[in-house]
Order: C-alpha cells, then sequence, then structure tokens
C-alpha cells in the first residue's frame, strides 16, 4: 500500500527539463585563473631553472638530482607568482566592471 501512494507521489511531481549551458565560461565569465594557468607556466618555467639550477649548483661537475630539484622548485614558485599576478588583474577588471555596472543602474 505505501509503494502505492509513493508513485502516485512521483507521478504528480512536475518535472520541469533541465537547462544545458552551451558554453559556462560565456554565460559566467572568466573569475580567476587556476591550476591551468599555473601548469602552463610551470611547464614554461620548467626548462630554464633547470638550467639555472644546473649553473648554480653544479657548474662543470657531472650528474646529481640537486640541479632537478631547484629547477623545480624555482619553476613552482615562479608559477606560482605569475598566477598570484594575473588572478590579482583579473579580479580588479572584475571589480571595475562590477562598479560600473552599478553606476550605470
Amino acid at each position: 500500500m505505501a509503494k502505492k501512494a509513493a508513485k502516485k507521489r512521483k507521478k504528480k511531481r512536475n518535472r520541469q527539463p533541465v537547462r544545458k549551458v552551451e558554453n559556462k565560461a560565456e554565460k559566467k565569465g572568466i573569475e580567476a585563473v587556476g591550476w591551468g594557468f599555473w601548469l602552463i607556466c610551470f611547464v614554461l618555467l620548467f626548462g630554464p631553472c633547470c638550467y639555472l639550477g644546473y649553473t648554480y649548483s653544479m657548474g662543470d661537475r657531472k650528474g646529481g638530482l640537486l640541479p632537478w630539484v631547484i629547477g623545480f622548485s624555482l619553476a613552482a614558485l615562479g608559477a606560482g607568482l605569475l598566477s598570484l599576478v594575473a588572478n590579482f588583474i583579473v579580479q580588479k577588471r572584475i571589480e571595475i566592471r562590477q562598479k560600473r555596472a552599478r553606476k550605470a543602474k
């Protein structure tokens, strides 16, 4: 008996179709640059940072893991700083846009 009542309740609900947003970035806009930007910066900085790590740590000596660790660390820090600056710029632009929208109303 309880199963029939539950089925009737389910049938009575009107479910509205779900609207699909084709492009979320278009509707929402870019609010922050994230890990993707950090990863791109890291990959671009990894080579030069490894070269610097090799130059400063090993010089003419052979081998070792130290230049790679130094390169990885410098690339991670550099990518973090670049993404921080990019986020700051994006956030300031959004604030300016919102202020203009409030003044226009």
